[in-house]
């Protein structure tokens, strides 16, 4: 499960996040300073989607009615 949210209003350069739910692996919180399709500049590893969500509604303002599901990557294409 991979979901993203772009920021209203941009924090420390962070234009969106994307929670990435990588199922026995823990949950990753990636930010991106871009709203263009890329890799994300930094990450946060959560044990819950939860607490990744949480985060980013603390931090970066982010609601519940703001997340957009995203397909998952092509073979051999990282998540972030």
């Amino acid at each position: 499960m991979r979901q993203v949210a772009v920021l209203s209003n941009p924090v420390g350069g962070v234009r969106r996040v994307m929670v990435y739910d990588a199922v026995d692996a823990g949950v990753y919180l990636f930010m991106y300073r871009s709203l263009d399709d890329g890799p994300g500049f930094a990450d946060y590893w959560f044990e819950s989607v939860n607490d990744a969500v949480e985060c980013t509604r603390s931090e970066y303002g982010v609601g519940p009615g703001d997340w957009l599901p995203v397909p998952d990557p092509q073979p051999g294409c990282q998540h972030d």
